[in-house]
């Protein structure tokens, strides 16, 4: 527990780095082995090398999600190059700070939520220099100008024009925008429309990166047809 402190959460993930780093590989390796099986059970069968997406879920109001959620983006997208060599999509889902119960009676909550997208945005808009991360285990790892550490960033508020959502709603909104983008033909029409959503709306390039901002936001929508 970070006590909603976000240098306490970037501290935890420090002292235990090596084990998060374990953790993430076994994960990868056991993707690998997943591969390789699929692979071996029918010779006119192949899982052709192509893009891991994988999906960073949390808070940016604690102090542990706020606090490690670059590195873990990092750390995950270093090691898939390291270990397979495929293309990585990293997509992030944020809750912000709202009015839910006793959310804002801590001053840390926006300050945490303030600092964090501060420091997204920066990583964001780096285009006139590389960004060097250097770790006490002696691990050095670096994002180029033209390299991303988020494809897409989706910041989740609970409020709504009639009113605030409860956190399990909330969530759930969260599964199913994941579900869709990863396990239906609906996730390259969305990724591709993200991508161009910049020219389509018409915004304006940061001045500073000549690039387009990775944040956006999602919801649900319902059609309803009276029946007689």
């Amino acid at each position: 527990m970070s006590s909603r402190i976000r240098s306490l959460g970037a501290l935890n993930l420090s002292l235990n780095f090596d084990e998060i780093r374990e953790i993430i590989s076994r994960k990868l390796d056991k993707l690998l082995g997943s591969k390789t099986q699929l692979d071996s059970w029918n010779d006119d069968f192949e899982i052709k090398n192509g893009t891991i997406n994988i999906c960073i879920v949390g808070s940016l109001t604690g102090g542990t999600g706020s606090g490690i959620l670059v590195d873990i983006a990092l750390l995950s997208r270093e090691l898939v190059n390291y270990m397979i060599g495929w293309n990585c999509t990293i997509t992030g889902y944020f809750t912000l700070p709202d009015e839910s119960i006793n959310a804002l009676s801590d001053e840390n909550v926006k300050a945490n939520a303030y600092a964090t997208l501060m420091e997204l945005q920066y990583i964001d808009d780096k285009g006139y220099s590389d960004i060097c991360f250097d770790y006490d285990t002696g691990d050095k790892y670096e994002l180029s100008v033209n390299q991303n550490l988020f494809n897409n960033i989706y910041l989740v508020s609970n409020k709504t024009s009639s009113g605030l959502l409860t956190m399990e709603y909330l969530h759930q909104i969260l599964a199913n925008s994941i579900y869709r983008n990863i396990c239906t033909p609906f996730g390259p029409k969305s990724c591709a429309g993200q991508i161009n959503m910049g020219i389509f709306c018409g915004l304006d390039l940061d001045p500073k990166s000549n690039k387009y901002r990775h944040f956006s936001t999602i919801g649900e929508a319902s059609l309803v047809f009276p029946a007689k």
